[in-house]
């Protein structure tokens, strides 16, 4: 089975023939949101994998989803077959003016990006930041291989007190690493040791 076939079995909000699969999935989200009081349902802009997806496809279906809790994340400037939207900083900025939607702001997202570019991550995330992020997504990652990414923070090889200094005072974060207890309570206790 080739990638573009495994894929076609995701969501791609870009995929103007996914359109009823897309919706369901975000109708899907607000009910658990809904369920679980949340302020944020975030999701991701799509990607480009065959004539059937665009970025104006992408557009027109967030400018059609009328819910300020929908959040756009950036993307790694990597892809598993095709190109992922939102993956520059500039990209971003055009999709969320567009679309009139808020920002998550996922830094492995954006280290990755930079990594694939060549450029210093912490000039990227300064870009990044500068379109006003209400959501953040952090992990672990090493910076030599950009598929090396959400992983704990003891196995990290990014800046996390500077890239943290960085940041807007009382953002909301949330931790991207192990879904293992054990592990989760470490990275908290390894963030909390860094703010410290």
């Amino acid at each position: 089975m080739n990638t573009e076939h495994k894929l076609s079995y995701y969501i791609n909000n870009s995929d103007k023939t996914k359109y009823n699969q897309n919706i369901a999935s975000v109708i899907l989200g607000q009910r658990v949101a809904d369920m679980m009081n949340s302020e944020r349902i975030i999701v991701h802009p799509g990607e480009i994998i065959n004539d059937n997806c665009s970025k104006e496809n992408a557009i027109e279906f967030f400018k059609g989803l009328d819910d300020d809790r929908i959040l756009i994340e950036n993307m790694p400037g990597y892809g598993r077959a095709g190109y992922k939207l939102c993956t520059t900083p500039e990209e971003t900025k055009e999709f969320l003016e567009k679309t009139g939607k808020k920002f998550c702001f996922d830094i492995n997202h954006a280290i990755s990006t930079a990594i694939s570019n060549k450029q210093d991550y912490i000039e990227v995330i300064k870009e990044f930041l500068k379109l006003n992020p209400v959501h953040f997504h952090l992990g672990g990652q090493k910076i030599i291989r950009e598929e090396k990414s959400h992983l704990c923070f003891n196995e990290s090889e990014i800046d996390l007190k500077k890239i943290l200094a960085l940041l807007p005072k009382g953002a909301k974060i949330s931790i991207e690493t192990s879904a293992e207890l054990g592990k989760l309570m470490m990275d908290l206790k390894y963030l909390k040791e860094v703010v410290e």
